[in-house]
């Protein structure tokens, strides 16, 4: 979902995000983050599944240009 928000520009920072999951920013993209991680993670083990390299550092770099 967050991952959906980010792509459509439908947010416009992650305290947008934080109040809709009922967390603080700072935990939203950290947890984000981890997120990303365990998918890249993912797709290596099965090579199919999750998020490719380049798929994760667009997600990240879209993380990333969101005001705090």
């Amino acid at each position: 979902m967050v991952a959906d928000l980010l792509h459509s520009g439908a947010v416009d920072s992650w305290d947008q995000i934080a109040a809709a999951m009922g967390t603080t920013a700072s935990e939203a993209q950290d947890g984000f983050n981890a997120w990303i991680a365990g998918q890249v993670a993912l797709r290596h083990r099965t090579g199919t599944i999750g998020l490719t390299d380049i798929d994760a550092a667009e997600l990240s770099a879209l993380s990333q240009a969101v005001a705090w």
